[in-house]
């Protein structure tokens, strides 16, 4: 595998690693809320060894990327970044399937992308997408981030728990150590904007053709399993798996199973190549 970095033209950043021999498709990866792409490094090397080049970008507002930390005015601001560098991967990558992995909030970012544009990707694999919160928030709570989001967007909302994010202890220590995670609470209209876009995919995921490989941690503390659930359940595809794993937590490629949940995610894309 070979890593390197660049940045669009629009002054995003993202990584690329190419398998050692000519790739069979492209995976492009969309990461999470908060964090950054240079926390996939091992995702990548587990799927390039299988002879498929990685791309991932920071979204705007996190990691390399250029924005306020954490912040998004519209949902649309986070899924250009990904499109372009969807762009990119066709002028490079010509004729090459392009399968669409997205985690937590890159994972509702990701469908938002596929049911926007089917013939763009030949799959999609969701772990832990942000489809809801395990507890939602009370009425009167909504209301206020709302009022915050137009008075005072940038006001911070909502905390992300590092703890939550895995059963290795080792892997909350960097978490909580890198300076390109967001380790501040989420700015209001951020939350907003996510909330209004969790509601939008749920209403529209019958129309959503792709094969879909969903995955998520039962014991996930930040996004919702059962939201996850109906969401499955709504899809149009003929072609959908879901998996929910005991006892795991959120970043499923970041707990002790990790290997074998690449796994059954490089199975699950040769299948289809």
């Amino acid at each position: 595998m070979t890593a390197s970095e660049n940045t669009l033209a629009s002054g995003k950043f993202f990584r690329f690693w190419s398998a050692a021999n000519e790739p069979r498709a492209v995976v492009l990866i969309s990461h999470g809320l908060g964090e950054h792409s240079g926390r996939y490094e091992h995702v990548a090397a587990a799927l390039t060894a299988d002879n498929l080049d990685v791309y991932a970008p920071d979204h705007i507002g996190h990691g390399k990327s250029p924005g306020k930390p954490a912040y998004i005015d519209r949902f649309s601001d986070l899924t250009s970044g990904v499109s372009e560098l969807r762009d990119h991967i066709r002028r490079h990558h010509a004729g090459l399937p392009v399968i669409l992995i997205g985690h937590s909030m890159g994972g509702l970012i990701a469908i938002r992308l596929a049911l926007g544009a089917h013939a763009d990707y030949a799959g999609l694999i969701l772990t832990g997408p942000l489809l809801g919160q395990p507890e939602a928030p009370s009425r009167l709570q909504v209301m206020l981030l709302r009022v915050l989001s137009v008075l005072a967007p940038k006001v911070k909302a909502i905390e992300i728990d590092a703890s939550a994010v895995s059963r290795d202890p080792a892997v909350v220590s960097d978490y909580i150590a890198d300076p390109l995670v967001h380790h501040d609470n989420i700015p209001a209209r951020t939350v907003v904007s996510l909330f209004d876009e969790t509601a939008q995919v749920m209403n529209e995921a019958s129309s959503l053709q792709l094969p879909v490989l969903l995955l998520h941690g039962a014991e996930d503390k930040l996004t919702s399993v059962t939201a996850s659930e109906a969401f499955f359940e709504k899809l149009g595809s003929s072609d959908k798996k879901i998996t929910v794993y005991d006892g795991v937590f959120h970043e499923l490629f970041n707990e002790p199973e990790q290997d074998s949940i690449l796994q059954t995610c490089s199975e699950w894309i040769n299948a289809r190549l």
